[in-house]
């Protein structure tokens, strides 16, 4: 996969997921008597206006990363005693704006899964599917990195069927667990496994290594295997299994996000090591489109997640950081100064695009 067509499929799936995310706070304005006076694909300067809406601009912007919402009245200067303004209407109005663009994130996420499904996706193997889950085998459900499995260029969703030692010997990968147990007691060696991907069957070469993670006490190739198989439902079956996956994707996301903030806390480099930006991704999304649809849907369900859930982070500029206006609005019984709650979202906006500079120069360290 080059390295070019990742990263337009990146650019693509992201800017898919902020105009899915705007159009949320979009839909749900207009709904409410709120004047949206334009709507960008992609981010100024400004290209072209497409056309007008019901009173909205619909322009393209030079800038292909998203797109955005100029709501009437949202910075709190302007609109004020006007009907059709954002900070006429009632403190719960204004929320369920805010909210609309996380919310569509997760119901976006929901929808792509269930899809998924509906279609057939390779999941893990899981018996109570029965005669659902169709071509099962044991696959690379993670591949560590800078181990000899990465290194290798083994991926997540190849298929593992042998592994053969030097003198000859061949064990079958029949479980996840024959594997690890054909390295108990044999060392570090050369061996040889056969891999299956996309209906092609090849051969990689490759020693195990020790040191790949704590409490390692036999040698071991760097990647986690689980039984997969394909497993295609009816709508119905597809829409609940759609949401469960999406419930886990967001646990496991906020998850991260609090051992993040933990790690910043107690400036634990374990934690804060794992931050990626879009830089990051790009071979993430390169490998999974290598390795099939199902994978890029995941990773694009996963991505809009992470968006809806750093966007209700409270923090000033992001949707989370407004509602936290409103809420101590609605406590103290009175506006905050426009002024004073510019100069925060400002402030907020200068440090966001600081941290994600730092990051992107991290990431194109790492990646080169």
């Amino acid at each position: 996969m080059s390295l070019l067509i990742s990263i337009i499929a990146f650019i693509l799936i992201l800017a898919i997921l902020v105009v899915v995310h705007e159009f949320g706070h979009f839909i749900v304005a207009k709904k409410s008597g709120i004047r949206v006076d334009e709507f960008g694909f992609g981010f100024p300067p400004r290209a072209k206006k497409l056309f007008t809406k019901n009173g909205t601009d619909f322009t393209l912007n030079w800038i292909p990363f998203g797109g955005f919402v100029k709501i009437f009245g949202e910075n709190g200067e302007e609109g004020a005693g006007q009907n059709d303004s954002f900070v006429s209407k009632k403190k719960r109005t204004q929320a369920a704006v805010l909210i609309a663009g996380p919310l569509f994130n997760f119901l976006f996420a929901w929808l792509i899964l269930a899809v998924m499904f509906m279609v057939g996706s390779p999941t893990l193997y899981d018996e109570s599917y029965g005669d659902k889950m169709k071509n099962v085998s044991v696959s690379v459900v993670e591949v560590f990195p800078d181990s000899p499995a990465d290194q290798a260029e083994i991926f997540v969703g190849d298929t593992i069927t042998s592994l053969t030692y030097p003198n000859g010997t061949e064990i079958s990968i029949s479980e996840p667990a024959d594997l690890s147990s054909a390295f108990e007691g044999k060392g570090v060696q050369e061996v040889v496994l056969e891999v299956e991907r996309k209906n092609e069957v090849f051969e990689i070469t490759l020693s195990p290594a020790y040191g790949l993670y704590e409490g390692q006490e036999n040698p071991a190739l760097g990647i986690a295997l689980d039984k997969v198989g394909t497993l295609r439902l009816p709508p119905h079956e597809a829409i609940w299994r759609g949401l469960q996956r999406t419930w886990n994707l967001s646990v496991s996301t906020a998850d991260f996000l609090i051992d993040l903030v933990k790690g910043l806390i107690t400036g634990d480099k374990s934690q804060t090591g794992s931050i990626t930006g879009p830089i990051g991704i790009v071979p993430v999304v390169g490998n999974a489109i290598e390795v099939g649809f199902s994978f890029v849907v995941v990773i694009t369900a996963l991505i809009s997640i992470n968006l809806a859930i750093i966007n209700l982070l409270p923090f000033p500029a992001l949707d989370g950081g407004r509602l936290l206006f409103i809420l101590i609005e609605t406590i103290k019984g009175s506006p905050i100064n426009p002024k004073t709650s510019s100069w925060i979202n400002s402030a907020g906006f200068l440090i966001l695009i600081g941290l994600m500079i730092l990051v992107t120069i991290r990431d194109i360290i790492q990646l080169f």
